[in-house]
């Protein structure tokens, strides 16, 4: 890529001396001592020179932007399908862990369900025997009370 750089930068250069040189025989030549129509026709030659050159020039980057344009397309497309096949390789591997796992996974969900209910069952109990308590308790002070109060 350096060497294409430089050489697009040494062709500028070298476009610019070349021009400047066109620019410095046109002014030389105007500045000449000859008849009028000797220097129109060298004007003439000296322009359509010049159009030439810089046809030729202008078809030259041309053909070098197309070439570095589709070299771009070439990499855009080379690492497409890297970066796909990195995505689609993720996904299957997370497909892998997920199913590896999944036993793991409802065991110890299984398991939390199963301490939950044993939890919920010995705290039903205790609650229930408090208020069999109260009840009994309430009973025993109600029968002490005369029915009259």
């Amino acid at each position: 890529m350096n060497e294409e750089g430089s050489g697009a930068g040494a062709g500028a250069v070298i476009l610019s001396f070349f021009l400047g040189g066109l620019v410095g025989a046109g002014v030389a030549f105007l500045l000449a001592p000859k008849a009028g129509s000797e220097t129109r026709q060298k004007i003439k030659e000296l322009a359509e020179e010049v159009r030439e050159k810089a046809e030729g020039y202008y078809d030259q980057a041309v053909e070098r932007a197309s070439s570095t344009v589709e070299k771009g397309k070439e990499f855009v497309e080379k690492n497409r399908s890297l970066v796909t096949d990195a995505v689609d390789g993720g996904i299957e591997k997370g497909k892998e862990f997920v199913e590896k796992n999944r036993s793991l996974v409802t065991s110890v969900v299984d398991g939390g369900i199963a301490k939950g209910k044993e939890f919920v069952e010995k705290k039903k109990n205790l609650i229930t025997s408090a208020v069999e308590a109260g009840v009994e308790a309430y009973q025993r002070e109600k029968e002490k009370v005369p029915e009259g109060h």
